[in-house]
C-alpha cells in the first residue's frame, strides 16, 4: 500500500513543480512592468493580479509537464523506468487528469485578466500540446517552440506589452540553452547542421519581428529608461561565467548538459529580477528574486522527500 508521502512525491515529480517558480517569475515580470507603466490604473490590486498570474503560470506548467510524461510513457518504460508513470506510481489516466485540471485552473485564472489574456493562454496551451505531441521529435521545431512557449506565456499578463526586450531575452536564452544542452546530452534525433541553421534563422526572424513591433508601438523605450539594460546585461555575463565553469568542471557531456539546463532555467528568475532592478522597481525585484531560493529549496525538498518515501516503501515491504 502506497504511503501518502509517496503519493505527494509522485505528484511533485510528474509535474516538475519545483521549477514552476521560473514560470511564475517570468509572468510576474511582465505583470509588474505593465502595472508600473500604468501608474496603478486598474480595478484589481497588485496582490490579486500576482495571485492570478501565478495560478496561470502554475497551471500551464503542470499541464505541459504531465502531458509530456503521459505521451512519453511507452518510451520511458524502456529508457526511464524509474519515472512516475512507467514505475507504476501513477497511472497515465491520473496524470492526464492532473494535467487537464491544471489547464482549467490556468484558463479560469485568466478570465479576470481579460479576453485577450485568455486567448493568449489558449494559444500557449496549443503550443505546449504541439511541442509535447510532435515538436520535441523534430529538433529544429522543438527547440524553437520551447522559447516561443515561454515568450507567449509571459505575454498572457499583458498581450499588448510595448517593451518586449525582457520577453526577447527569455526567448533567446531558452532557445540557446535548449540547443546547447540538446547537443551535450546527445539526444535523438540528432541536431543536424541544417537544423541548427534553421533554428538560428528562425530566431533572427522572430527578433526582427519583435523589434519592428516595439519600434511601431513604443519606440523601443530607449529614451525613458536607458539604465534598464545594465542589470540584465550583467546577469547574462554572469551566467556565461557560471556556465563556462560548470562545463569546465563536468566529467561527462551528458551530466554537463543536465546541470547546465537546471542552472539555465533557474537563471530566468535572475533575469526577471534584473529587469525590475534596471527599471528602478526595487521592491518588486526583491519579490521576484525571492523565488530563486524558493525554487532551490523546493528542488532540495523533493530530492529528500523522494529518499524518505523510498525508505518508507522499502520498510513496509520488509515488514
Amino acid at each position: 500500500m502506497r504511503s501518502k508521502l509517496d503519493r505527494l512525491v509522485t505528484a511533485l515529480e510528474v509535474s516538475r513543480l519545483p521549477l514552476v517558480f521560473t514560470a511564475i517569475a517570468n509572468i510576474w515580470l511582465v505583470t509588474l512592468l505593465s502595472r508600473s507603466a500604468a501608474l496603478g490604473d486598474g480595478t484589481w490590486p497588485h496582490w490579486t493580479i500576482l495571485a492570478l498570474t501565478a495560478a496561470v503560470a502554475t497551471g500551464l506548467y503542470v499541464f505541459g509537464m504531465t502531458l509530456n510524461d503521459v505521451l512519453d510513457s511507452r518510451h520511458d518504460r524502456t529508457f526511464a523506468p524509474a519515472r512516475p508513470i512507467p514505475s507504476g506510481r501513477i497511472s497515465p489516466g491520473a496524470a492526464l487528469a492532473l494535467g487537464i485540471a491544471a489547464l482549467l485552473l490556468a484558463l479560469a485564472a485568466t478570465l479576470p485578466l481579460g479576453r485577450t489574456s485568455t486567448l493568449t493562454a489558449l494559444i500557449c496551451a496549443a503550443l505546449i500540446l504541439l511541442y509535447d505531441a510532435a515538436g520535441k521529435h523534430v529538433p529544429a521545431l522543438g527547440l524553437l517552440l520551447l522559447g516561443i512557449i515561454r515568450a507567449v506565456h509571459m505575454l498572457i499578463a499583458d498581450p499588448s506589452l510595448a517593451f518586449c526586450w525582457p520577453v526577447w531575452l527569455t526567448l533567446s536564452h531558452v532557445v540557446a540553452l535548449s540547443t546547447i544542452c540538446y547537443r551535450l546530452e546527445d539526444k535523438r534525433p540528432a541536431l543536424s547542421p541544417r537544423a541548427g541553421w534553421l533554428v538560428l534563422g528562425s530566431w533572427a526572424f522572430m527578433t526582427m519581428g519583435m523589434v519592428a513591433w516595439m519600434s511601431h508601438v513604443d519606440g523601443l523605450w530607449f529614451p525613458r529608461a536607458p539604465w534598464i539594460w545594465l542589470a540584465p546585461t550583467a546577469a547574462a555575463l554572469l551566467f556565461l561565467a557560471f556556465a563556462a565553469r560548470l562545463l569546465h568542471r563536468a566529467k561527462a557531456a551528458r551530466s554537463a548538459g543536465g546541470g547546465l539546463m537546471k542552472l539555465g532555467l533557474l537563471w530566468l528568475i535572475v533575469y526577471d529580477a534584473a529587469w525590475l532592478l534596471g527599471a528602478g522597481l526595487w521592491t518588486q525585484a526583491a519579490v521576484v528574486g525571492a523565488l530563486l531560493p524558493l525554487a532551490w529549496s523546493a528542488m532540495w525538498g523533493v530530492h529528500h522527500l523522494r529518499a524518505a518515501a523510498t525508505a518508507v516503501t522499502g520498510f513496509e515491504r520488509e515488514g
